[in-house]
């Protein structure tokens, strides 16, 4: 059962306060973004499953061509025998189009490919990524550390594995979790052994008013709607539905919902907080606010991103830029998948062979220490 109202303070032909004001903007604020979340899960899913049915055929085409041409390359090197620089450059193309397909393809299908990696980068892939996890955390020093909790070398034996990675991350998140709570709590308790001062015994007194008001409503629904009462079977289904949600509102301590409840039941009844003054407005006010920012966290986490949508990154909020992105990256992959099996037609000479390995762009870093010249075979 849902009952939605827009609660408001105030009368139309009353001039608001501040708070007053404040109060409605918060509602109104929040009424959109619930309606924004309920939107956004739609949107996610729906673009999920169109980039999942074009991107995903794309991709296995990409996959398999760039498997071929790198298999092609195995065999032009056997058969096509390179000076030491140019050889070496081969290597740093292999080692690189490797760790391209070791990244993307499944565990099942890349024994082949990792012998491969072993062959030209003198080392196994599962080093090489280790080696490469040191390096970052040397970049950056200790700052994952101090932001996460946990050097990056923590994750080296775990990358390979999506569930030992999530169940990693999950008992690391939980240990931060209890750490944190423990920290809270000493600190509660050191303050707790403090005198009160005027400001909290004023805040605690607010409170107060606002679980009685709670309390007042809550009673207010039991009395209307609490379904013993009744003999009529309908009627005692009614209520006992409404029951539901007066005590799951009220456990909660959730006053906006057991409200909304009052209002939307009692339709002849005043508004509760018609009869607040500003001063008791401004902690209900601070309530709205406080679940405005859960809703604007909850709008993110459905919103498309890398834990639940791995086309995130061609997700827009208009649907005809996303529509024009999926296009692009489908006709990306697919110009470089005819570059992949055009490769394989060219290295099969040795002209051709000669020419990819001095033409291929190597990324600057790999280039370094080589000298041209030593191409022009």
């Amino acid at each position: 059962m849902q009952h939605k109202i827009q609660l408001s303070v105030g009368s139309q032909n009353k001039i608001l306060s501040k708070e007053q004001k404040k109060f409605n903007d918060l509602l109104d604020k929040i009424k959109k973004i619930k309606r924004d979340i309920v939107a956004m899960r739609g949107i996610n899913a729906d673009f999920h499953k169109k980039a999942d049915a074009v991107i995903a055929p794309a991709q296995k085409l990409y996959l398999d061509a760039n498997q071929k041409m790198v298999l092609s390359l195995e065999n032009a090197i056997a058969i096509h025998k390179l000076p030491k620089r140019p050889y070496k450059k081969f290597c740093s193309i292999m080692q690189l189009e490797l760790e391209s397909i070791l990244s993307q393809a499944d565990a099942g299908d890349v024994t082949i490919f990792k012998d491969l990696y072993q062959k030209y980068a003198k080392m196994s892939y599962e080093d090489r990524q280790k080696q490469m996890i040191s390096e970052v955390n040397d970049m950056t020093g200790g700052m994952f550390e101090s932001m996460f909790g946990f050097d990056l070398n923590d994750l080296a034996d775990n990358m390979n594995d999506p569930e030992k990675m999530q169940a990693f991350m999950a008992e690391k998140m939980r240990e931060q979790h209890e750490a944190a709570h423990a920290q809270q709590q000493a600190r509660a308790e050191k303050q707790a052994a403090k005198p009160k001062t005027a400001a909290q015994l004023k805040k605690e007194a607010a409170e107060k008013e606002m679980s009685k008001t709670t309390k007042q409503i809550y009673m207010d629904l039991v009395k209307n709607f609490h379904p013993d009462q009744e003999q009529d079977e309908k009627e005692i289904a009614r209520k006992t539905a409404i029951m539901q949600e007066v005590v799951a509102a009220y456990q909660e301590d959730n006053f906006i919902k057991l409200l909304e409840l009052q209002m939307s039941l009692l339709e002849n009844r005043e508004n509760s907080f018609s009869r607040l003054d500003d001063k008791q407005l401004k902690h209900f006010t601070k309530v709205l606010q406080e679940q405005l920012r859960t809703l604007r966290d909850e709008y993110e986490r459905v919103s498309p991103n890398p834990a639940n949508n791995p086309y995130y990154e061609l997700f827009a909020e208009q649907e005809w830029v996303r529509k024009m992105k999926l296009e692009r990256a489908v006709s990306d992959l697919g110009e470089q998948t005819t570059l992949f099996l055009n490769t394989i037609d060219i290295i099969q000479t040795f002209d051709g062979f000669k020419q990819f390995v001095r033409e291929f762009e190597l990324p600057k870093d790999e280039m370094e220490g080589m000298n041209l010249l030593d191409f022009l075979i």
